[in-house]
């Protein structure tokens, strides 16, 4: 009825303004599903009314799809990139972006860290690049221990996206153990050595497609 109506009619720049405020206010509390709703209405808003897009009030891709990494929600943000326009996917922040989750599609650790330190990020999209980044090595650190008794230092930077020493330093701080004799380090929970072999190996593959899903 009117209500509608007064919603439909309510000047899209307003709209945006107003879904801005919301969008930070939301990230300012880390309510990465709250921050989510907005990008996702205000997307729907502009698509049921393309002719009042103009410059600067296209919908918040760059936020969107950080967010759709951030809630481990890959399958959406693959959604979203195949929803944008030609235009809007020669952005090259946005196709960094998808470089970031094409990444972890892939489970592919050296790609994902790569993408993420190898592009100049925007004010708006840094700060939630350094959570995305931070967040991802806690749940790997965490798979890591399931995973291993035992993993080598290199084996750990990988993962972990760290120099070796920086990986020394972050792994001590969640109780694990360094052996510099063997240059390998034992998660906190380990219960008894074990060489990363084979069977380690395989374990980290069929684990790693977890990685995303642990809970933050």
């Amino acid at each position: 009825g009117t209500l509608k109506k007064m919603v439909q009619t309510e000047p899209l720049a307003q709209l945006r303004a107003s879904s801005d405020s919301a969008i930070e206010l939301a990230l300012g509390s880390r309510n990465w599903t709250a921050a989510l709703e907005q990008c996702e209405e205000y997307e729907l808003e502009v698509a049921t009314r393309p002719q009042d897009v103009n410059a600067g009030l296209e919908p918040r891709y760059d936020i969107h799809l950080v967010l759709y990494f951030l809630t481990n929600d890959l399958n959406n943000a693959k959604f979203l990139w195949k929803r944008l326009s030609p235009a809007s996917k020669s952005s090259p922040e946005l196709q960094a972006l998808w470089e970031v989750g094409k990444a972890l599609y892939r489970n592919d650790y050296p790609s994902f860290y790569a993408s993420l330190n190898n592009f100049e990020w925007s004010e708006n999209v840094r700060p939630l690049i350094q959570v995305l980044t931070e967040s991802f090595q806690e749940r790997t650190l965490q798979l890591l221990s399931k995973a291993f008794t035992t993993i080598s230092v290199d084996s750990a930077s990988t993962y972990l996206g760290l120099s070796p020493p920086a990986t020394i330093a972050k792994t001590a701080q969640a109780g694990w153990r360094h052996d510099a004799a063997r240059n390998t380090l034992i998660p906190a929970k380990a219960v008894a050595v074990k060489d990363e072999s084979a069977t380690g190996t395989h374990q980290i593959q069929t684990l790693t497609e977890f990685v995303t899903f642990l809970e933050q």
